[in-house]
């Protein structure tokens, strides 16, 4: 079972039993379900989930550890009632594709950048690690699987922050976002600008031409660029944080991922990444954020 984090030593024993049993009764009640077929499904003795369900007993840690396991669920979304329980209803019936709607609400990043920061974790954690994060949103890895499916951006701001609590520093989120390249290399991204030999109309090309078909949240817009450097000025679209209820989208670490991947937009012209740090941020204070981009004029060698 995942640990509780440090925001749940808020609670006593007394309200984490009464969270866990009305998780159980609700889940029991959503999935259509017998004390008998309950117990069977999750490998329980029929009257210990009788009595744990008629608040007499309460459920062993390793058999609620099961459960959690068996509905794709962390011990935290059950403390802190943030389960979907429709998307619970259709996991649970072998649909590891849905996503919880305050996630598909205002849909306008692409899933891609989502899988590449995946095999990041993938990578350098392991597959239990990245199967325990994801625990943590609901959602499974194969809801992902189209590169050019649609997800609201506040799921890689969330996703971050708790990468960020989970020992992951901005040296970490920045190389996530320099993995995209080594995710993206011969595919569609690659195809794209395989005729182009000159970093810098590559970034152009991005920005000022096809930066919308990836990026809905945001214009990109090239301030300054000569054959050493870019300034590159990104601001949120304000349509898109109003129906995601927010002052401000994304967070310092999305804007360290975004450097991570703009560093490695001179490699499809076959040029080393670029060094990219950020000179303004609207989270402190910008109307704007404002990237730097050095270029390098060695080549890149596949």
């Amino acid at each position: 079972m995942d640990h509780p984090s440090s925001e749940l030593n808020s609670f006593s024993k007394e309200n984490i039993n009464s969270k866990i049993l009305n998780f159980l009764v609700k889940t029991k009640f959503i999935l259509d379900l017998n004390d008998e077929e309950f117990a069977n499904i999750f490998e329980l003795p029929q009257n210990s989930i009788t009595s744990i369900l008629s608040n007499k007993n309460t459920i062993r840690i390793d058999h609620f550890a099961y459960i959690l396991e068996r509905l794709n669920l962390s011990f935290e979304a059950v403390i802190n009632d943030t389960i979907d329980y429709e998307v619970l209803l259709k996991q649970f019936h072998h649909n590891p594709y849905s996503i919880p709607k305050k996630y598909t609400k205002c849909a306008q990043s692409k899933k891609r950048t989502l899988k590449n920061i995946f095999n990041y974790i993938l990578r350098y954690r392991g597959g239990f690690y990245l199967r325990s994060i994801l625990k943590y949103f609901q959602v499974h890895v194969e809801a992902f699987h189209d590169d050019d499916g649609l997800i609201n951006h506040n799921f890689m701001t969330d996703l971050l922050t708790l990468l960020s609590e989970k020992n992951f520093d901005p040296k970490d989120i920045y190389a996530m976002g320099a993995n995209s390249f080594q995710c993206n290399e011969g595919g569609f991204i690659s195809q794209m600008f395989q005729n182009f030999n000159s970093q810098q109309d590559v970034l152009e090309c991005l920005a000022h031409e096809k930066s919308y078909f990836f990026d809905k949240n945001y214009e990109y817009k090239i301030t300054k660029m000569n054959k050493n450097e870019c300034f590159m000025q990104i601001s949120q679209f304000e349509e898109v944080a109003e129906k995601l209820g927010k002052v401000l989208l994304g967070s310092e670490l999305v804007n360290t991922l975004k450097a991570g991947v703009i560093s490695t937009i001179p490699q499809y012209a076959g040029f080393q990444p670029a060094h990219v740090t950020t000179l303004k941020s609207v989270h402190q204070g910008s109307p704007y954020t404002l990237y730097h981009i050095q270029f390098s004029q060695e080549k890149f060698l596949h």
